[in-house]
């Protein structure tokens, strides 16, 4: 069918960019549909529920704001709502990001994944958030340390999930090591300002 389901219309709502020139009076017309980054997004999102892997190109899916300047954290974009929805097509594992601890400190970092998991989500990390954490789980087994028993868990490659992030900052982070094992993907302010009309 030639129409557009509700779920493709959000899609592309998210990366409607802000016109900065010739402001309109309705703030719609505010807005223009980018259509390199809408194939971004679709491409990425079928990457997501896909459980094809690959060790020479497995990145951790980046959803950020084109509009982040890292001094007002707004968001509200859709990123989450997307990210989420992969929940639909896979087990997925839903991580607060603002938990620094969680990710700083732990060794039991994702002790509750296991192989029936094919997506880890970590939703509105600090600015500081530590991706060099993920790079094994990127590249190789993922090797659990289980918390509340001795052992470790290991989950083939072939196996286990794949990652993404939704972040309303620009990273801080820009060693080759971690640009390598991210692919970014922008949202525009849309939905953001449909909710402060």
């Amino acid at each position: 069918s030639d129409e557009e389901g509700t779920f493709e219309n959000f899609f592309k709502r998210c990366c409607n960019i802000r016109i900065d020139s010739g402001r309109k009076d309705n703030w719609m017309d505010n807005y223009r549909f980018d259509e390199n980054k809408y194939q971004s997004l679709i491409s990425h999102y079928g990457y997501m529920i896909s459980n094809f892997k690959n060790k020479s190109k497995n990145p951790c899916v980046v959803f950020t704001d084109q509009e982040a300047d890292n001094r007002n954290s707004e968001g509200g974009t859709g990123k989450s709502l997307v990210m989420e929805s992969v929940k639909y097509f896979k087990n997925q594992n839903y991580y607060n990001g603002k938990d620094s601890k969680t990710f700083k400190d732990s060794m039991f970092l994702f002790s509750d994944v296991n192989s029936e998991h094919r997506m880890v989500f970590v939703d509105d990390p600090q600015q500081d958030f530590p991706f060099d954490k993920l790079y094994t789980y990127l590249t190789g087994d993922m090797v659990i340390n289980l918390r509340y028993q001795n052992g470790r868990r290991i989950i083939r490659f072939d196996k286990s999930p794949k990652f993404g992030i939704t972040s309303n900052y620009i990273s801080t982070d820009t060693s080759t090591s971690t640009q390598r094992r991210k692919s970014m993907v922008e949202f525009g302010s849309f939905w953001n300002q449909a909710y402060h009309e």
